[in-house]
């Protein structure tokens, strides 16, 4: 992997991470107080979409450019990283599930549930933290030449 490319990863993961903690902003409301605001559903609802969307964007990149592999369908990237060990089994059946959901978020907005993108959040939050870890690890882990140095922080 260039440092380029580790770089590459190193810019998604924060900016997940920073999409993560702006859903924070969201982990306390109830569900009454959800629903009555069409705002805070669409904020919530593109930070999940996002964070989704980076967590694939960073597990294709690895799994083409180490594995080569490149799965087509969202929730087949997760499994197919569990596969391989760059996240765990489990982690990677959870996303899989985030994979479809992304799909619902982007493609079908007027089927949108607020009640399952309200349950979405929690889900969001304790998920992908552990997500981010293990590919921090499994980059980590990898022997890389010249780009010792740069690390997710």
């Amino acid at each position: 992997m260039t440092k380029i490319s580790r770089l590459q990863i190193t810019r998604k993961l924060r900016a997940m991470m920073s999409y993560i903690n702006e859903l924070e902003a969201f982990e306390d409301l109830t569900l009454d107080e959800y629903l009555r605001n069409f705002r805070e559903q669409l904020v919530v609802e593109r930070l999940i979409e996002l964070i989704i969307q980076a967590s694939l964007d960073i597990t294709r990149f690895l799994l083409k450019n180490i594995h080569q592999t490149s799965p087509k369908e969202n929730a087949t990237v997760f499994l197919v990283a569990g596969q391989y060990g760059l996240i765990t089994a489990e982690v990677a059946t959870n996303l899989a599930e985030f994979g479809k959901f992304r799909n619902v978020l982007a493609h079908m907005y007027e089927e949108i549930d607020p009640v399952v993108v309200f349950g979405a959040i929690r889900e969001t939050l304790d998920i992908y933290p552990i997500y981010a870890r293990q590919i921090k690890e499994y980059v980590d882990s990898l022997d890389l030449e010249n780009d010792n140095n740069e690390s997710f922080k």
